[in-house]
């Protein structure tokens, strides 16, 4: 496996998925790379003349402003930097860190293009991650990515969902099996689903909304 890209949003597990990343790849003597997406449609939406957002803890309205909302998605990009940053120094990995803007389902595209996986997950209650997303291309190797998810599986409390890009529910099928068998006959691999969005909707849903509930 040539590199393991972390998405590092604020929807994310945080430092917890950071450091689950960096064990995986310290374990598989990989790169690891920090992926911040700037999502247009957001940025599109802040410039229309009706978008209103809510805010926190006051919960008072207020007119979306796109230069606000850029100055805020720059500190976000920051303090995500300097986490990889501080991670990567403790466990002397190699490491990197992009921002990109665009559409999530394109970025994700081009990133799963230009390496093997990228990785995405959703913080509990506890220290650890409720679930997981392994996001990749159905061309990757599958035994890379149940060894991949072997080393996350520890970090991850529920369900950890293979997303694959550009394939289809048969697909997504054979993989599953394929992926399971490879892991073993264990609780691990009845934690392992594969699913094929078919759109960019479906892909958001998929990585922000918990395992067993409906879109």
């Amino acid at each position: 496996m040539r590199r393991i890209v972390v998405m590092q949003q604020t929807w994310r597990g945080g430092d917890t998925l950071l450091r689950a990343a960096a064990d995986a790849a310290t374990r598989m003597n990989t790169e690891l790379t920090g992926l911040f997406i700037e999502d247009i449609n957001l940025l599109n939406l802040a410039a229309m003349p009706f978008a209103r957002e809510l805010c926190f803890p006051s919960a008072t309205r207020r007119e979306m402003d796109v230069g606000r909302l850029e100055r805020s998605l720059r500190t976000l990009a920051g303090e995500a930097q300097r986490a990889l940053e501080a991670v990567a120094r403790r466990t002397a990995l190699r490491s990197s860190f992009r921002v990109a803007r665009g559409a999530l389902l394109a970025e994700l595209l081009a990133a799963a293009s230009e390496t093997d996986v990228v990785v995405a997950g959703t913080l509990s209650r506890t220290s650890a991650l409720s679930e997981l997303s392994v996001v990749c291309l159905a061309s990757v190797a599958r035994s890379a990515v149940a060894g991949l998810i072997r080393e996350l599986a520890p970090w991850v409390r529920g369900v950890i969902t293979v997303v694959l890009l550009e394939a289809d529910a048969d697909t997504a099928q054979h993989w599953e099996t394929e992926v399971r068998e490879l892991i073993g006959r264990d609780g691990l691999a009845r934690r392992v689903r594969v699913l094929a969005p078919r759109n960019q909707q479906e892909l958001e849903s998929l990585l922000r909304q918990p395992a067993g509930q409906s879109a």
